[in-house]
C-alpha cells in the first residue's frame, strides 16, 4: 500500500516539474521565432520552403 503511495506521489511531481519546465522553455522559443519573423519581413522577397 505504501508503496502504491510513493510511487504515485513521485509520478505527480514528475509531471508537475515536467510542466513547469516546459512553460519556462516556451518563452526562450518564442523569443527566437520573433527574430526570424523580423529577419524575413526585412528582407525584400522571402523564401519560405516547408
Amino acid at each position: 500500500m505504501k508503496n502504491q503511495i510513493l510511487k504515485t506521489s513521485l509520478t505527480a511531481i514528475a509531471f508537475l516539474w515536467a510542466i513547469v519546465v516546459f512553460s519556462q522553455n516556451e518563452n526562450h522559443s518564442s523569443l527566437t521565432l520573433d527574430a526570424f519573423y523580423s529577419k524575413i519581413k526585412s528582407q525584400k522577397n522571402p523564401q519560405i520552403n516547408d
